[in-house]
């Protein structure tokens, strides 16, 4: 009988102990929901006073975990690159304009920033198909290059593919191809591997730190105007003028999207 008694206290003292606790855990909450949208009431009168308008539904935005990704820029093995795009032994030259490029017979390969372009003056140009889609896919596969991660449109005369880690766009960085019954008459961009993931890289990104970057911004728009949406993605810097580089990373960051077209990004 007294085991019985105590075995009915434990329950109703662990009961209670869980009540508790999930009071607790709900206060919390409400609490942290109450200063996130304090947070963003501020944000949003500070923006109107630079005369930058926000729909509230852009603050509403989830929060985003993104892994750090090694990138290799396929293009910065000049020689071996454009032999590969080519299928033949290239050679360096300068062509009537003066700059650099890699001959083989009619097709000429131009790098520079850690961008290329490749061109066939044989191949003629047509419209493009889901076909070419394919044939654009195996043939880049074919020197190393797998795009079946990628996104990819017919835009008028050329195929877009839109680099993607795990779903999520890489901006500013695309591959862009013309096909001929599936020979390539030329091709430019970027040419990138997503590689591994960084160990314990892990980058929580918040729209109120894009949006207060943006607004921090010396280079943004001075004029009124509205900010349409703010996206996560990537950012991979893959060189410049004087320098490029085989291997960098590909950083967690974000997008601001205003009415005028413009596009800023900050990671």
């Amino acid at each position: 009988m007294y085991w019985y008694k105590v075995k009915n206290m434990l329950i109703i003292l662990f009961t209670l102990l869980n009540v508790f606790l999930l009071s607790m855990i709900i206060i919390s909450n409400i609490r942290a929901d109450k200063r996130e949208k304090e947070l963003s009431e501020t944000l949003l009168t500070v923006l109107e006073k630079n005369e930058i308008s926000v729909d509230k539904e852009v603050l509403n935005g989830e929060r985003t975990k993104l892994h750090v990704f090694k990138i290799e820029n396929v293009v910065e093995d000049s020689f071996e690159f454009a032999d590969k795009i080519t299928g033949a032994s290239t050679k360096k030259e300068l062509d009537e304009a003066g700059n650099i490029c890699y001959t083989a017979g009619n097709k000429k390969v131009y790098i520079n920033s850690g961008r290329f372009m490749m061109a066939d003056s044989a191949v003629p140009e047509t419209t493009q198909t889901e076909e070419d889609i394919a044939a654009a896919k195996e043939f880049f596969e074919e020197i190393g290059v797998d795009l079946s991660g990628c996104d990819s449109e017919i835009k008028g005369d050329r195929i877009v593919f839109t680099y993607k880690i795990n779903s999520v766009p890489v901006f500013e960085k695309q591959l862009y191809v013309k096909m001929y019954g599936g020979v390539m008459s030329e091709c430019g961009g970027h040419l990138i591997k997503i590689l591994n993931e960084e160990e314990n890289e892990n980058k929580e990104l918040y729209v109120r730190e894009a949006l207060l970057k943006f607004l921090r911004d010396p280079e943004r728009e001075k004029t009124p105007f509205e900010v349409k949406g703010v996206n996560t993605g990537y950012w991979v810097i893959l060189g410049n003028d004087s320098v490029s580089f085989k291997y960098t990373d590909a950083i967690p960051a974000y997008e601001v999207k205003t009415d005028k077209g413009s596009f800023y990004y900050y990671n």
